[in-house]
């Protein structure tokens, strides 16, 4: 689905394309390397509130960038929506999203804040760690980028 966001990153001022790292699998875990995190502007528990209610990397918060984005976009919303997206096994030998997989079709994925909510302690295959509402942008050749204000 074709899903345009006002999403705001933290820890940089500028967004570089030639610093982007294509998505790749790691052999452990539930995140992938590479890719774009950000989180919608208007997110009810964003990033800038995880690193304050954790005290936690607050230090990256007086620097960010705000852009828009279109793209054809991954919802989760869902347990169902990620049981419904390709997996692979990684070393362990759990089921994981297959991030590859999912670029090959997709620009971002958008882990929604009920998303988030029944997928970090979910049975079987989970996204702990995606500790919010997000917005993961997996090709950075968008179909449309803005940077600045909203």
């Amino acid at each position: 689905m074709i899903m345009t966001f006002n999403l705001i990153t933290y820890g940089i001022t500028e967004f570089r394309m030639e610093l982007f790292e294509q998505v790749k699998n790691k052999s452990f875990g539930n995140k992938p390397k590479g890719g774009f995190w950000a989180c919608p502007v208007d997110a009810e528990f964003g990033w800038k509130e995880f690193c304050e209610s954790e005290d936690w990397n607050t230090e990256c918060l007086d620097k960010h960038i705000t852009f828009t984005f279109t793209g054809d976009t991954l919802v989760i919303n869902s347990l169902k929506d990620l049981l419904a997206v390709p997996m692979v096994r990684d070393i362990t030998g759990q089921l994981r999203p297959d991030f590859e997989k999912i670029a090959e079709k997709y620009d971002a994925i958008y882990l929604t804040h009920q998303g988030q909510a029944e997928t970090r302690y979910s049975q079987g295959i989970d996204l702990h760690g995606w500790d919010i509402e997000c917005v993961l942008i997996l090709n950075p050749n968008i179909k449309q980028y803005r940077q600045g204000g909203m």
